[in-house]
């Protein structure tokens, strides 16, 4: 149970308490008690029914915390091995505005940095600011390396730009946001057009 589920929950039973202590002390003598009965079951039926809404709303925030690290965490994978710094700075700025306002989202965006074999302090290092550095290194318990604050290029243009020559086209294609099929289209395309200019 969460600390502010557990607040929750304490908030519920002294209002409820408080409402069942001051329906009796001052219930009227002469009427009759199954009044005082009845909107007694209304109470408890009202606090009942908050505290499951509160344990509902807690569950859908849990799962959409995970769902927003999960996302953070596959976009960080897949700046880091395709080397694209647009992508590694969106991640950087959601994950900063997180451990400002929902460290939680953070910390289980490291968790998961660490089931896939990564290293969640390098990544933290290299995705939040240095002012969030000493902050959530104490509310995480970690030790974040500083990095400078940018992506590390991935290894698969490295690998394209040792094997041939289409290393350096895939990397522009990918920093341009367009795939190497559809800029080799563009290539071929732009030179036959050029050709039947010559031609005519």
């Amino acid at each position: 149970m969460s600390f502010k589920l557990a607040v929750a929950f304490s908030a519920l039973a002294v209002a409820a308490l408080s409402s069942l202590l001051g329906l009796w002390m001052n219930r009227d003598k002469d009427k009759q008690a199954s009044i005082a009965w009845f909107f007694s079951i209304l109470i408890v039926l009202a606090t009942l029914v908050n505290v499951a809404k509160a344990y509902v709303d807690e569950q859908a925030n849990r799962a959409l915390r995970e769902d927003v690290a999960r996302i953070l965490e596959s976009l960080d994978q897949l700046a880091e091995e395709s080397g694209d710094e647009n992508l590694a700075a969106y991640v950087g700025g959601e994950l900063n505005a997180q451990s400002r306002s929902n460290p939680d989202v953070v910390r289980r965006f490291a968790n998961r940095v660490e089931s896939r074999g990564g290293d969640a302090n390098a990544a933290l290092g290299r995705h939040l600011s240095a002012s969030e550095h000493g902050r959530m290194g104490k509310t995480l318990g970690r030790s974040i390396k500083t990095s400078g604050g940018k992506a590390k290029v991935g290894t698969g243009a490295k690998k394209k730009a040792t094997d041939g020559g289409e290393g350096d086209d895939a990397g522009a294609a990918s920093k341009s946001g367009v795939s190497t099929t559809t800029g080799a289209a563009l290539k071929s395309s732009g030179r036959a057009k050029l050709k039947k200019k010559k031609g005519n």
